[in-house]
């Protein structure tokens, strides 16, 4: 099991990059089939495809000559712990999808990447924040043990976290104005690519198929 990573939409298509771009991350430049356990700041549904996330990896997959096969489910932490195993909910317009409802198991659709996207309500909260029913790592935990458990060791299978942004304004946000001025939004892009989210960057527990210890990206 590859090391589960932190990944941020700052911008967006940093996925994209570690996914198809070989100068990216070598070791990553492969066909993938990936299941994302999502809410709306992935798949946000709208009257244009453009809005969703998925598409525009399928973009860069196609232009860098690589396949990619993707499905996912709405939810937040304590919807994607409850759900296990998921239901595949999305479909996009130009991605190949890897499992419909009905068309076999997780397992059975050789899934070798797997997404997890915080909540953004987790900004500036430590991991053991409770979220509804139970502390947000914990929570995160079972989904991706779980998820470890179904994928085939064989294919070098990865577990990502997927963040999201720091507040703009308010509590922690960097001004308290919209839109910022030309300074102090490039000092909320400099905090984007920092440790805005110290609470994530812990060695993740071992999850219970024997993946080891998490670091960030």
């Amino acid at each position: 099991m590859r090391l589960l990573r932190l990944l941020r939409p700052v911008p967006v298509l940093l996925l994209g990059l570690l996914l198809v771009l070989p100068a990216a991350r070598p070791a990553l430049a492969r066909d993938v089939t990936v299941f994302v356990f999502g809410h709306s700041l992935i798949h946000h549904v709208s009257d244009s495809e453009t809005t969703g996330i998925p598409h525009w990896l399928a973009l860069m997959a196609r232009a860098g000559g690589h396949g990619l096969r993707l499905d996912g489910a709405w939810g937040f932490l304590p919807d994607h712990a409850r759900a296990l195993p998921p239901q595949p909910q999305w479909s996009f317009p130009g991605v190949e999808r890897a499992w419909t409802e009905g068309g076999g198991s997780f397992r059975m659709a050789g899934f070798d990447t797997v997404i997890l996207a915080l909540p953004n309500f987790l900004q500036d909260a430590p991991p053991d924040r409770t979220v509804h029913e139970a502390p947000a790592l914990d929570l995160a935990r079972r989904i991706l043990d779980w998820s470890a458990g179904q994928m085939d060791p064989a294919r070098a299978p990865r577990l990502f976290l997927y963040e999201g942004w720091p507040p703009l304004r308010g509590h922690q946000g960097l001004f308290d104005r919209f839109p910022p001025d030309a300074r102090g939004f490039a000092a909320w892009k400099a905090r984007s690519a920092g440790p805005y989210m110290p609470g994530m960057r812990i060695s993740w527990p071992r999850c219970a198929s024997g993946c080891p210890a998490a670091t960030s990206a």
